[in-house]
This record gives C-alpha cells, sequence and structure tokens, in this order.
C-alpha cells in the first residue's frame, strides 16, 4: 500500500492549459517482414522447362502406380474410435 501513496505523491501535476495544447502525432509505416515464403510451382505451358517438368511428374505418377501395391496401404474410410466406447444394443 506504500507504493500506491508514493505514487500518487509523485505524478506529475498537469496544468489546464498543458491538457488543452495541441499535440501533434506522426505516424508511419514500418518496413513489411515476410515471415513465409512459398514459391510458386506452377509452369507455363510456353516455359523452357516444360518438357522436363512433365517428364518428372510422369516418372512421379509411375511411382505412385508402383508404391500402391508394395506397402499394404489401401485408400478406404476406417473407422478410428477405440473398441473399449463401442456399444451395441440387443
Amino acid at each position: 500500500m506504500e507504493k500506491k501513496e508514493e505514487r500518487k505523491e509523485e505524478d506529475p501535476v498537469i496544468s489546464e492549459a498543458e491538457l488543452d495544447a495541441d499535440v501533434d502525432i506522426n505516424l508511419t509505416e514500418t518496413k513489411t517482414m515476410d515471415i513465409f515464403i512459398l514459391p510458386g510451382r506452377a509452369v507455363s505451358i510456353e516455359s523452357e522447362h516444360k518438357a522436363k517438368i512433365d517428364k518428372l511428374n510422369l516418372e512421379y505418377k509411375d511411382l505412385l502406380k508402383k508404391k500402391v501395391a508394395s506397402d499394404g496401404y489401401s485408400n478406404r474410410p476406417i473407422q478410428t474410435n477405440p473398441v473399449t466406447t463401442k456399444f451395441k444394443e440387443i
């Protein structure tokens, strides 16, 4: 409690003239910072790299076709609720 009382005594007294005086505030913009940068991955049809990228895309599609059967993955929905919380009405 002593600190609050001390603060009140230390507060500067502002006159009416100071309260009524105009104050200029200058707002400026700060430099923009990029936090996340994700470069574009689209390629123009007329690009000189189009043939190379088409070849890489085709190789990737072939790899995906081969990969489907190799790891036993199947693209199907499953129920993820724990077995203990399932109830069956008789």
